[in-house]
């Protein structure tokens, strides 16, 4: 028996069925059974759980009452069901985190659902950031934000300021709506690490212009945009030579000395010990801020202008010239 499926109630998917050609079921006697085979696509998840204690949401496809053709009441049936158990669509999360930055500056997270199903307008993805020190994300969040899921199907999270070096890791959350589960991300993911970078500072120096065989050498180098430097910050400046273009020999004299903050914090000087020459030629001063906590180490490089001395023979004095006849 064939039937003509009509919807009357497009609110709730309610649709009755009509055996054609004016057709009755008859049922043989009591017990009997009429079951009707068919298919529907569910397109949003029923409102009502017959089995609240059953995971997921259990629904009943009949629950209608049938009378006989005449629309009297001598004979009364009840549709029944054994239930389906509906579950909600299971989406799909990408998540990027922002480029690397230096300290004091922002950080993000991006994340991207797809494969939604009739998404509900108000949905939301939460952003968890796990702090420095926390790489398997064990630990409380150190920042949380939860926005709305835009039209796009995207979400952004508030920005956080971070005042220390190191990698921080993301998670986020979609938190699903009433058609489509909740999915998450993991820690470990790799696009969800955002690095924080040192400061880089700048360093210049000046050393002896030229001198003699016997007489000191020494450099100074000025650190300039620090961000709030250790105060046992230091420079080390390494003499190459004599003729070592390419500073590569074992230098002529190392040492490390403090910086020297002035009163904004911000910049700083140190002078190398000096170093006194027995043979001349060609010197080449090196020197690097060895860098701290909140800034990178910064140096020059081998043969900068202002650190190259040439160093020539102390000349005999006049007064002590061999006698000439």
């Amino acid at each position: 028996m064939t039937f003509t499926i009509t919807e009357i109630d497009p609110v709730y998917g309610q649709y009755r069925f009509t055996p054609d050609n004016g057709q009755h079921v008859q049922l043989a006697a009591a017990g009997s059974v009429c079951r009707i085979d068919f298919t529907v696509d569910m397109l949003k998840m029923p409102d009502v759980d017959w089995k609240p204690n059953v995971d997921g949401l259990q629904t009943v496809q009949v629950a209608d009452s049938s009378v006989v053709a005449d629309n009297s009441l001598t004979a009364f049936g009840r549709g029944t069901s054994a239930g389906v158990t509906a579950l909600r669509n299971t989406p799909a999360i990408a998540t990027v985190a922002s480029p690397p930055i230096e300290i004091d500056g922002q950080i993000n997270d991006t994340a991207t659902v797809s494969g939604l199903f009739t998404p509900i307008p108000g949905a939301t993805v939460t952003f968890q950031l796990y702090g420095l020190d926390d790489p398997t994300c064990a630990a409380a969040p150190v920042f949380t934000s939860t926005v709305a899921l835009r039209d796009d199907f995207t979400a952004t999270s508030e920005p956080y300021v971070v005042n220390a070096a190191g990698q921080l890791h993301w998670i986020a959350t979609y938190n699903g709506d009433r058609n489509n589960a909740p999915v998450t991300g993991v820690c470990s993911d790799p696009s969800e690490i955002s690095t924080v970078n040192r400061h880089q500072p700048a360093i210049a120096t000046q050393s002896t212009v030229s001198s003699q065989v016997g007489y000191d050498l020494n450099d100074v180098a000025t650190v300039t945009g620090l961000l709030r430097p250790a105060a046992d910050a230091t420079v080390t400046f390494v003499l190459y030579g004599p003729d070592d273009a390419s500073c590569v020999t074992q230098p002529a004299a190392t040492s490390t000395v403090p910086l020297v903050l002035d009163a904004t914090g911000t910049s700083g000087t140190a002078t190398a010990q000096p170093f006194q020459t027995t043979t001349p030629g060609t010197y080449r001063w090196i020197a690097t801020y060895n860098g701290d906590a909140n800034n990178a180490p910064v140096s020059g490089v081998c043969g900068d202008a202002n650190e190259t001395v040439m160093v020539t023979r102390t000349p005999i004095p006049t007064g002590l010239l061999p006698e000439t006849r």
